[in-house]
């Protein structure tokens, strides 16, 4: 009986390491995979963020486009009402010197 207690008290301190290495391992591995999912939502927030960035970018390059046009066409309506200033300006001299010539 001794023999036999004896030749498997090694086993089973081997069966008991291997347990706890298991227990350890499984451990490990859950906090491997917490760690992972916090991770994971933490770049689908990101990745959120940034949609919502690039679609405030190109709202904002609609906008910025938008204004460049209006302000074109004030620039040309202001060319415009130059010139339309300076064509009265030399008919009323023209005007005026016939006036004088009469």
């Amino acid at each position: 009986e001794e023999r036999v207690v004896a030749l498997s008290s090694p086993a089973s301190a081997r069966s008991k390491e291997s347990l706890a290495q298991t227990q350890m391992l499984t451990e490990r591995l859950a906090a491997s995979e917490e760690s992972n999912q916090k991770q994971a939502a933490e770049i689908s927030g990101l990745m959120a963020s940034l949609a919502q960035a690039e679609e405030l970018h190109q709202s904002t390059k609609l906008q910025r486009n938008m204004v460049m046009q209006r302000l074109g066409m004030a620039e040309e309506g202001a060319r415009s009402a130059v010139q339309q200033k300076e064509m009265l300006e030399i008919r009323l001299a023209a005007a005026e010197a016939d006036h004088h010539k009469n």
